[in-house]
């Protein structure tokens, strides 16, 4: 296993103040390198240094972070959820439900991640947002679709990210359903999403959708089935796993079951280390777990 090398404590804080140009909204706070997780790309010792078309692994999630409009102190919240993607060491996140005042306060002018859609999508595409650490990718394109949520036309954004070290690229798409009982609109929503998947599929590269679902396994199942995605806590259509019977149906893997889930592309991504995270500030700060895991992208066919 690769060990953490010891850092002194003046390159620890001298790493903290090296800068690139911004792209997008912002950024929010880079991660202390003690608070990383210890299995991040971002602390471990390799062999050799990464090689083009290389296999490479970080950890993906996603986190509704209950907008201030639902409930007070919301920019005392989103700073303090901004806290916990850095301290859980989660490389890629899409968080629903921001409002203007709480995105304003996960940016950064230091060095960390980097946020898309931010405003450039008026003020209906505030309330989707992908962030990624900027340290391990860089964004090679955008794009949005547009669904109906809560009875509003809403921009869904997704992203087009390549893995400094290898050049190993995947999509990132961020979603949100309507809620209650608006049944229609959650069904119609999640068939512009499956024929987004498909269409992004279609360009060669792997593809992650992430979001707050609104639903417990209907939207699960229907995108394996329709598309071949499986879920970080092994949900997935019979056909999408090796081996298994081809006659159809739906597992939907080990609980707790939630309305948040994170999927990807299969045979080209590895699920591991599957949470559904309460922990300190989440269960204060939000309504929702935070669902993040770690995930390995194969190297052969994830290059642009």
């Amino acid at each position: 296993m690769p060990t953490r090398s010891h850092v002194p404590r003046a390159a620890m804080f001298a790493a903290t103040l090296v800068t690139s140009a911004a792209v997008g909204a912002g950024v929010l706070q880079a991660a202390p390198v003690a608070a990383v997780e210890p299995d991040s790309e971002q602390t471990s010792t390799r062999a050799r240094p990464p090689q083009p078309g290389d296999p490479f692994s970080f950890r993906i999630g996603t986190l509704n972070i209950l907008g201030s409009q639902h409930r007070g102190r919301g920019v005392k919240r989103a700073t303090a959820l901004a806290r916990a993607i850095r301290d859980r060491g989660v490389d890629v996140v899409g968080l629903q439900e921001v409002q203007d005042d709480q995105l304003a306060a996960i940016k950064d002018k230091r060095p960390g991640y980097r946020i898309w859609p931010g405003q450039s999508l008026g003020n209906q595409g505030v309330r989707l947002q992908i962030a990624w650490r900027k340290s391990m990718f860089s964004l090679v394109d955008t794009g949005s679709i547009t669904t109906t949520f809560d009875h509003q036309q809403r921009p869904i954004p997704w992203v087009r990210l390549e893995n400094r070290a290898s050049g190993g690229q995947f999509y990132v798409i961020d979603v949100h359903n309507s809620p209650r009982d608006q049944e229609g609109a959650r069904d119609h929503a999640t068939r512009e999403q499956i024929e987004l998947i498909k269409r992004l599929r279609g360009n060669g590269k792997p593809v992650f959708i992430l979001g707050d679902t609104n639903e417990h396994t209907e939207f699960v199942c229907r995108v394996a089935a329709r598309t071949g995605l499986v879920a970080s806590n092994g949900a997935s259509h019979a056909e999408s796993r090796p081996g298994a019977p081809r006659s159809g149906g739906c597992d939907t893997g080990s609980g707790p079951i939630k309305l948040d889930w994170v999927m990807g592309t299969p045979r080209t991504v590895d699920f591991s280390r599957h949470r559904v995270d309460y922990g300190d500030p989440v269960r204060s700060a939000t309504d929702h777990p935070f669902v993040h895991a770690r995930v390995k992208v194969a190297g052969k066919g994830s290059r642009g």
